[in-house]
């Protein structure tokens, strides 16, 4: 079998693995997922050479011979998406099999439509490109009472926020999945603030369960994360064990290294869910 070969994305699809519900379920009962291990992507059987067939139409039914691709991975969502992205197209800059493409949007996310309309962003995106992958991270703007018809109401996780707010989550998935894109939905890192801790882990929960409910993927990020005690962390060792700096001063985002090691945590997840892409000792080879 030849390690070089590349699936077109119709086949792709049909080839993605049962979702880890185990892990999902343990997630909302409090357990923690510890970090996958190494990165670094080859691409499985079945097709051919440096690429993946390029369909002709959306639905990538009529691959043509002569026209080649690479798997576009596209991240949707805000600030820390954005650090996200950043991470994923540093860790595969040099891996021709891939691309990373950005659709981020700082300050936005899904409370409030009224600043940035996620769901218009998009039904736009879906319809000019094509997206083998998403990414999708929110929740750091979004402990805020919730736009909804016309105007802002509902505090933060009352019963009414979180019916509105969980639909605007499941129909993201949905919107995604009915295009054939498979969803690896980031969760929220630990925080300095242990009251906005709270919030996301209220997120968080939100999170996981619609992912599960909907055969997508949720990938936690409290454990790599968290210190040894469980606890955020400035400071985390690396490889070799020794602490590097991986936070930013606001106690939320990350430095570049940070941003690396959750693209490698999600890159991890992917090859667990998709048989077209394999971890291997090398995400740039």
């Amino acid at each position: 079998m030849d390690p070089h070969k590349w699936p077109a994305p119709s086949e792709a699809t049909q080839h993605r693995k049962p979702a880890s519900r185990r892990r999902l379920l343990s997630w909302a009962g409090g357990a923690v997922v510890a970090a996958a291990a190494g990165v670094g992507l080859v691409a499985a059987p079945p097709s051919r050479a440096a690429g993946v067939l390029l369909a002709d139409g959306s639905d990538f039914s009529a691959p043509a011979d002569t026209e080649w691709r690479p798997i576009r991975i596209g991240v949707f969502g805000d600030s820390l998406a954005d650090g996200i992205w950043a991470g994923l197209y540093r860790t595969l800059q040099r891996n021709e099999r891939f691309e990373v493409a950005r659709h981020t949007e700082v300050s936005s996310g899904l409370a409030r439509p009224d600043f940035f309309d996620w769901e218009a962003e998009l039904g736009d995106v879906l319809a000019s490109e094509t997206i083998d992958v998403a990414v999708v991270c929110f929740g750091l703007n979004d402990n805020q009472p919730v736009y909804y018809e016309g105007r802002r109401q509902f505090s933060f996780a009352s019963d009414e926020w979180n019916q509105v707010y969980t639909q605007r989550v499941a129909a993201f998935i949905d919107r995604l999945q009915q295009s054939g894109v498979p969803v690896f939905w980031v969760g929220l890192p630990t925080v300095r603030d242990d009251d906005f801790g709270a919030q996301m882990a209220h997120l968080n929960d939100i999170y996981a369960t619609e992912a599960l409910l909907a055969d997508a993927t949720f990938v936690p990020t409290l454990a790599i994360t968290a210190d040894a005690d469980g606890a955020y962390s400035a400071y985390l060792p690396d490889e070799s064990g020794r602490n590097r700096l991986v936070r930013a001063n606001d106690g939320v985002h990350f430095t570049g290294r940070g941003y690396e090691m959750i693209a490698k945590e999600l890159l991890a997840a992917m090859q667990r869910e998709l048989t077209y892409i394999v971890v291997d000792d090398s995400a740039n080879g």
